[in-house]
């Protein structure tokens, strides 16, 4: 039976509680922890998660929880593209670019979001937020659910066609895609260097 898990989370509302001392990125890494528990069992938009610590440096984004498309690294857990294929390899030694740009800004990597296979058509196991025997989009479609159920209020994807707006639109939440060649795409596993982009996915347009 089809339920809504749909709640998601104002990254913008985080960031302004962060910086006035309202909440702490303690606090703010324990609801996303609460949050996936509660809705992951019907969800499943991650492949593998971590416990970081909370603690971070200067950044407008110091604290918030993200989430990484599983075709980009993120050092210390493997990057499985959504494969069988992948599925015994070895933990990646540094992060992508784009993930250590946005550890710059203060922002924690929570884990890896599910993938259709290759960021291609095969699809993950990920049901949609808002319905949750509908399908999510494809291909960031972990990365959209996640925030669409309020599990991360911030989380990454990537578009060689429709693989970050499409998801967004079934998902119910906002999304953003870079400019292509707008920032490297080193340690992302990527379909076409012509197309492949960046993409941003947070719970409305304001947040964006």
């Amino acid at each position: 039976m089809s339920r809504s898990l749909w709640q998601p989370w104002s990254l913008r509302d985080l960031v302004t509680d962060l910086a006035r001392g309202a909440t702490t990125p303690a606090e703010a890494m324990a609801r996303s922890t609460e949050r996936i528990a509660a809705t992951e069992p019907e969800l499943e938009a991650w492949v593998v998660r971590q416990d970081p610590d909370p603690a971070t440096g200067p950044g407008p984004l110091a604290g918030v929880p993200l989430g990484v498309k599983d075709i980009i690294d993120v050092a210390g857990l493997p990057t499985r593209c959504g494969s069988g294929l992948r599925s015994d390899v070895p933990p990646a030694d540094k992060d992508a670019a784009i993930v250590a740009e946005w550890r710059r800004t203060g922002a924690v990597p929570l884990g890896k979001t599910v993938t259709t296979e290759f960021a291609f058509f095969s699809p993950g196991p990920t049901a949609n937020p808002a319905a949750t025997d509908h399908t999510p989009g494809g291909s960031s479609s972990g990365s959209a659910a996640a925030v669409g159920a309020g599990q991360v209020p911030l989380a990454l994807g990537s578009q060689t066609a429709g693989s970050v707006t499409r998801p967004a639109a079934y998902c119910g939440v906002a999304a953003l895609v870079m400019t292509n060649g707008r920032f490297p795409v080193d340690g992302v596993t990527g379909l076409s260097p012509s197309l492949d982009s960046h993409g941003v996915y947070a719970a409305t347009a304001g947040d964006l």
